[in-house]
Formats: structure tokens, C-alpha cells, sequence
């Protein structure tokens, strides 16, 4: 971005035009992605307010997400926006059938955003929280992750992205299908019986497929 703005402040008047237009354009979307956090921190606010069980409580959330007399803004369904937290996916809605609120003391919302491609991005919007250094951590493995891969060492982790949109409130992308240790451990007592039940292969190391053990060890586990 920096050489393409360069090339255009050496180029003529055509150039200086384009520059200034997409410069327009990023101000823009920069204004419509603070607007909607602002919104949305209302309405996350305005839930918790709300007096009665964590039910109740959802029940509000879907209401507020599909009446934009209240937010000022129509979660439902909106214009395509890049989402703050991965600007890479555009979003143009909120499913408000799938939005809930999670238990814990905080109660954070989970929120699953309509992409431009007919996709899902799931999310978890904090309030009361600082993401901060979270959102540090996350990119600091992220770079080493990118450095390591150059040298031709394939960790196989899957960072997800943290976003703090201030000192109290941020994203927190979702992994989907995935489960916690405790559960597995619970449920099959061994990480190793777990890759053996939904990854099993006669005759290889272990009873498990070489390609999920390659992943795992890769990942610093151990079997």
C-alpha cells in the first residue's frame, strides 16, 4: 500500500485524483466499522442491563439485533463492511437465530456474521474485558508461525485472530468444531484413545493415521 500511494503522488493530476478517492473510500470504512462497534457496544450494554436469567436475556439480544428504531442500526442486514476483527472477510448481517450469550460471569455474546460469499464468521464480542494483551500474544505466535514456515518448520497451529476495539470491550473469533481437553479427556480418558477413535489405521504406528500423528507431534504434542 505504501509503494502503490508512492506511485501515485509522483504520477499526474489522473493519479492524484485516484489517490485521493481511495483514501475517501478507506475514511469511509474506517467511519462505517466505528459506527458499528459503537452500536453494538449500546446494545451489548442495553442486554446487560436487562433484568432476569441469562434466557431472558437472549431474548432481548435477538430483539435489539432486529430493530434498528432502538440501535440505530439494522444488525440483520447491513451493507457489505470488512469486519474489524478479520478485514479480510466482508460481512453484510448478523444471523440473529444463532446469536446468544455464553455462560460465564461476563456473559459474551456469540455472534455469527453473514459473509459476501453465503459464509459464516463466528465471533465473540467482550464487554468488560481487556483483549489487549490477548490480542498481543495471538500475533506475536501468529509472526512466529510465518517465520518458522519460511525456515520450512510447519508447527501446524492455527491461531485464531483477537481484537480489542478498546480497553474494555473486542472481538474474539470462534473455531468451530473443535473440543475443549477437559471434554475429551472426560469423554476417552487418553488424548491418544481420542486420535485412535476418529482417526484409526491398522498396521500404523499407534493404530492412528501417520498424517493425524504428523499433525499432533508437529503441534508439540504427545501422543
Amino acid at each position: 500500500m505504501k509503494r502503490f500511494s508512492q506511485a501515485l503522488v509522483k504520477g499526474g493530476q489522473e493519479c492524484r485524483l485516484k489517490r485521493a478517492t481511495l483514501a475517501r473510500q478507506q475514511i469511509a470504512t474506517l467511519a462505517r466499522q466505528q459506527m458499528f462497534i459503537e452500536r453494538l457496544v449500546s446494545m451489548v450494554k442495553a442486554v446487560t442491563r436487562e433484568s432476569g436469567n441469562r434466557k431472558k436475556k437472549i431474548e432481548r439480544l435477538r430483539a435489539l439485533l432486529q430493530d434498528p428504531e432502538v440501535t440505530k442500526i439494522n444488525f440483520a442486514s447491513f451493507d457489505d463492511l470488512p469486519l474489524p476483527l478479520d478485514p479480510n472477510a466482508k460481512v453484510n448481517g448478523i444471523c440473529v437465530e444463532k446469536a446468544t450469550l455464553l455462560k460465564s460471569a461476563l456473559m459474551p455474546c456469540r455472534l455469527t456474521f453473514k459473509t459476501s460469499t453465503g459464509g459464516e464468521y463466528v465471533t465473540m464480542f467482550k464487554h468488560g474485558d481487556d483483549l489487549r494483551q490477548d490480542q498481543l500474544i495471538l500475533q506475536i505466535i501468529t509472526l512466529m508461525d510465518k517465520l518458522l514456515q519460511t525456515e520450512n518448520l510447519d508447527l501446524k497451529l492455527t491461531p485464531y485472530k483477537v481484537l480489542a476495539t478498546s480497553s474494555k470491550h473486542g472481538f474474539v473469533q470462534m473455531i468451530e468444531e473443535c473440543l475443549p481437553l477437559a471434554e475429551l479427556l472426560a469423554t476417552d480418558g487418553t488424548i491418544h484413545n481420542f486420535l485412535k477413535k476418529h482417526a484409526p489405521m491398522e498396521g500404523a504406528a499407534y493404530g492412528i493415521s501417520p498424517e493425524v500423528i504428523d499433525n499432533y507431534i508437529k503441534s508439540c504434542g504427545r501422543v
